[in-house]
């Protein structure tokens, strides 16, 4: 059928007139069908040199490149595959002259090994699987637009990145550690002094508390407020030891299934393994 054809393949059979509608015998003109709005993302068109922006990027991100650039490991994590910028990236010196960003992401949006993130951040599809050959550089002050999921108190050092090393203890607390550590102490009351202290050094957020709770349930210790421990004012703990008070707010504790020490083994790296 052609263009013609197909134009009036709606009209009556039979029908060839090409007169306009009439209403009430007065000519009217014909509605002119309705043509969706596209957004402007949508209707953006790739960068003309989207396929060197592609190979440029994807070089970025390459196991060659990335695995020995200090700067951009130190911003996408290496193998936990943090989603980038692409406004940060459009900053590196081989990407500034290709304007506007808007094209630049679209060029982007075809690559078959990085994909877009909420329309202005991107990263590997597959993390990187091999051994950085450098480590990766310390982002001291990650601003909020480049990764804006990010809270305030998510910016501050949790304890659990990968070259933490806590601080030497001074020699009170290592005369401390002596009394609440001590040999003559149940095993149960010194783990859970334990515990109690380490948490106290690190930042939880709501994902790694939920793993370290069934981490602890899997080496037979329990979580969860003791019995008796609410409404521990001051009054009541001036007079409690250290260790008394660290036993006192502890929300975990070995469970009572392994209160008897003979029946039970402490092996750390074990449990680790099973884990």
């Amino acid at each position: 059928m052609s263009s013609e054809e197909h134009s009036h393949a709606a009209e009556v059979p039979g029908s060839t007139s090409t007169e306009e509608p009439k209403v009430n015998g007065t000519e009217v003109e014909s509605q002119v069908p309705f043509t969706p709005m596209l957004t402007v993302q949508q209707n953006q068109q790739e960068h003309p040199e989207g396929e060197e922006i592609r190979r440029q990027v994807e070089y970025y991100f390459s196991d060659e490149n990335l695995s020995g650039d200090a700067y951009l490991l130190g911003k996408c994590g290496g193998a936990e595959n943090k989603p980038v910028s692409i406004k940060h990236i459009c900053g590196f010196k081989r990407m500034r002259g290709y304007r506007p960003h808007t094209a630049v992401i679209a060029s982007l949006k075809k690559s078959t090994f990085l994909e877009i993130v909420d329309g202005k951040f991107i990263r590997r599809k597959i993390p990187l699987a091999i051994n950085p050959t450098v480590e990766p550089e310390a982002m001291a002050a990650v601003k909020k637009e480049d990764q804006p999921w990010i809270t305030k108190g998510m910016l501050k050092a949790t304890g659990f990145e990968e070259y933490w090393a806590d601080a030497p203890i001074t020699p009170e607390v290592h005369e401390e550690e002596l009394d609440l550590y001590d040999p003559s102490l149940p095993f149960t009351e010194r783990i859970e002094t334990a515990i109690q202290r380490y948490r106290a050094k690190r930042k939880w957020h709501q994902e790694i508390a939920n793993v370290f709770a069934k981490w602890m349930k899997y080496g037979g210790i329990d979580s969860g407020p003791k019995q008796f421990s609410g409404g521990l004012d001051a009054k009541y703990l001036e007079d409690r030891s250290t260790a008394e008070i660290g036993t006192l707010k502890s929300i975990y504790y070995v469970s009572e299934s392994k209160s008897d020490e003979e029946k039970w083994a402490v092996d750390f790296e074990g449990i680790a393994k099973g884990f």
